[in-house]
């Protein structure tokens, strides 16, 4: 009598650590799976471990000219498209990204979610500039309504300089530092703050970290925008495009060494804070556990 094999079906072998094998269809049995998990070579599937602490997550994927942009956080928010669109013309992960210049944004309303007060946060997107201007990629409190040059606070890149930036109308406080990113090119871009100190990270490498106990919460009741600021009734727009934009309150994602680990399509990687693997092979795919006889 034959007895039940657990197993792992999927749609391709796991190369192991060597790399000499290539993939091939088949089945792995439990005990193959572990060795290549001990091996480094089985594809991380976990869960992020922050996703609960993530307020807005953007993947920007879609058909081209879509102007749906969804929020995969666990708390979905409403994002309104005002002329960006999807774009399949240029991506990082999932074959398109958010497009967006001097009249295409987006906005979500205003809510707790985005207000840091003195705590831990990361801030973190992949850019594709095609000009650089002196643009904000996200932030909240922008002056619009009001017409008052206020910002309770926004991720900034120009051709010199990427960082943090606030102001409440009376007190100015600059976190930026300078960078040589090239236009033209996919950017990872990311500001965390954990126990107090503020960290600037340009494709996983820090550029800066500095004492920062600013409360970074809303100055008015204006709109989260993603693509530009309007400050104080100027726009200063991103030129360009962005994909996988990732806004984490009450944590610094672990974003405190001198570099960090910034997601690709080599390996095992995956796009932010998905559960689903995002290499060219792998994309949108399963790993299925299953009794085989």
């Amino acid at each position: 009598m034959s007895r039940p094999r657990a197993g792992y079906i999927g749609f391709n072998r796991v190369p192991e650590a060597s790399g000499a094998h290539s993939p091939a269809t088949g089945i792995w049995t439990l005990r193959e799976a572990e060795a290549l998990k001990r091996a480094g070579t089985w594809p991380n599937t976990d869960g992020d471990p922050y996703f609960s602490n993530v307020s807005l997550l953007l993947h920007m994927d879609g058909a081209s000219g879509s102007t749906t942009f969804t929020d995969s956080s666990g708390t979905p928010k409403t994002v309104t498209a005002s002329g960006a669109t999807i774009s399949t013309a240029q991506s990082k992960f999932g074959g398109a990204s958010g497009s967006f210049g001097s009249s295409a944004y987006a906005t979500s309303p205003i809510s707790s979610a985005f207000e840091f007060g003195t705590g831990d946060f990361c801030v973190e997107a992949f850019v594709f500039v095609t000009s650089f201007s002196n643009a904000r990629i996200v932030g909240i409190g922008q002056g619009a309504n009001g017409g008052g040059p206020y910002t309770g606070w926004s991720l900034r890149i120009s051709s010199t300089l990427v960082g943090f930036y606030r102001y409440d109308g009376a007190t100015e406080t600059d976190r930026s530092t300078s960078h040589s990113a090239a236009a033209n090119a996919w950017h990872h871009i990311a500001v965390s703050r954990s126990s107090g100190t503020l960290n600037t990270y340009l494709n996983g490498t820090r550029l800066a970290s500095v004492t920062d106990t600013t409360s970074y919460n809303r100055i008015n009741s204006d709109n989260l925008e993603i693509g530009r600021v309007n400050f104080g009734g100027t726009t200063i727009p991103l030129n360009g495009y962005i994909d996988e934009l990732r806004i984490t309150k009450g944590s610094a994602r672990g974003y405190t060494g001198s570099t960090i680990s910034v997601p690709s399509c080599s390996g095992r990687q995956r796009r932010l804070g998905d559960h689903r693997l995002r290499c060219a092979v792998q994309q949108q795919r399963r790993f299925i556990v299953e009794h085989v006889r």
